[in-house]
């Protein structure tokens, strides 16, 4: 899983050396969990329970991930759970990074 570079661009020297930083899409539970300062357990607590209102995508057999756009929007819609946010505008399709 691609994982956001550890150099800013507020560094001097990072856009002189061509450094740019990199923020991935796809969040893994574990990173999806740390992005909204739970613990992954919370995480799946919150997703059984409908609390959590983004759903995952299951992308092979073995590997669950979020979209960091969808749970960015999710945070900024005051955290609404899952029936709410299939409602909301931003779950509609309209979600911006």
């Amino acid at each position: 899983m691609v994982t956001q570079a550890e150099i800013s661009l507020n560094q001097p020297n990072a856009v002189k050396q061509g450094i740019v930083a990199v923020e991935p899409l796809l969040l893994s539970p574990k990173d999806s969990a740390k992005f909204l300062g739970i613990s992954r357990s919370l995480l799946y607590s919150m997703h059984s329970s409908g609390q959590l209102g983004p759903l995952p995508i299951k992308i092979s057999e073995r590997r669950t991930v979020w979209r960091l756009a969808e749970l960015r929007a999710w945070v900024n819609a005051g955290f609404p759970y899952r029936q709410e946010w299939q409602k909301h505008e931003s779950f509609q399709g309209n979600i911006q990074n």
